[in-house]
């Protein structure tokens, strides 16, 4: 298994509330076995791993994410434009990309994976000057993704954002917007509005059943306002992916849109925040990045 590449990794060891600051060891065990070249980095705060991708670009042929879905998005930002491999272990709560390329749940698995290093290009999101690869939205599932920063240690994945979703349903208002693309625009109150690259959100929600990493295209769910008793009465449907025949929501296919808001709109791009914003430029960038995947 082993061959001539340069690896970085970049583990980030807050992801998963602390957990996958235990899987160093096995990492580098895993590494040192094959006789793999690899430099590990450990990221001490928010978005460093942005600028240890950028440098590690410029000399390593592999730069590999180990974290959750922020820790991929930073990776990610510090990738793009440049010549080298992305490669990724799901090390965190949710993990919702990694199910894209059809990554395991077992670490060893997932680190064989990275050497038998099968390559294919995948397509980037980008809002304004910021690049994400999962998912991104505005509404209900931002609010969400702000109030899982306080979620209690033992929960992760579904269990993680369903507590989010809950505290979210104490608060959340529905926003106004504005959208544009191609030969159609709509104002109106919106639930949530989400573009996707990926099929899976919050954990494993299947948000947008037929998106495809691969075929140019954003797909963007468009949910209209709703109750809450309503809202919980159909939780299900969207986990199992089965919500595309109600009458509040919609799917659309497009490589580009636009969001307007009178007021600061609140954005979660992989699960990150982008607050202060009160337009957003989204677009798909077809094939725009390699990555490693089963």
């Amino acid at each position: 298994m082993k061959n001539d590449l340069r690896y970085f990794l970049i583990l980030n060891p807050a992801a998963n509330q602390g957990r996958a600051a235990k899987i160093i060891p096995i990492i580098q065990e895993f590494f040192n076995k094959w006789d793999q070249k690899y430099e590990l980095a450990v990221t001490k705060r928010p978005k460093e791993a942005v600028t240890l991708a950028n440098q590690a670009a410029k000399k390593y042929d592999v730069v590999v994410a180990i974290g959750g879905d922020g820790t991929i998005n930073e990776v990610v930002n510090g990738l793009m434009g440049s010549r080298a491999v992305f490669g990724l272990i799901p090390a965190g709560a949710g993990n919702d990309f990694s199910k894209a390329l059809g990554l395991k749940n077992n670490l060893s698995e997932n680190l064989e994976i990275i050497l038998r290093g099968h390559v294919r290009e995948v397509d980037v999101g980008k809002v304004n000057h910021l690049y994400f690869i999962n998912i991104l939205g505005t509404g209900f599932d931002a609010l969400v993704a702000e109030s899982m920063a306080s979620r209690p240690k033992m929960l992760k994945g579904l269990a993680a954002y369903l507590w989010g979703l809950a505290k979210t349903l104490k608060r959340y208002r529905f926003t106004r917007l504005k959208l544009k693309t191609d030969g159609w625009s709509e104002e109106k109150e919106y639930l949530m509005v989400a573009a996707a690259n990926g099929e899976f959100f919050g954990g494993g929600f299947h948000l947008t059943p037929h998106a495809s990493i691969r075929d140019g295209f954003l797909d963007v769910l468009l949910a209209d306002k709703m109750s809450r008793k309503y809202l919980l009465k159909n939780l299900n449907k969207v986990i199992k992916g089965t919500h595309e025949n109600l009458p509040e929501i919609r799917i659309i296919k497009t490589k580009k849109l636009s969001i307007e808001s009178e007021g600061e709109l609140l954005c979660e791009y992989d699960g990150e925040l982008l607050r202060g914003q009160k337009k957003l430029e989204i677009e798909i960038l077809p094939r725009a990045i390699k990555i490693i995947g089963n």
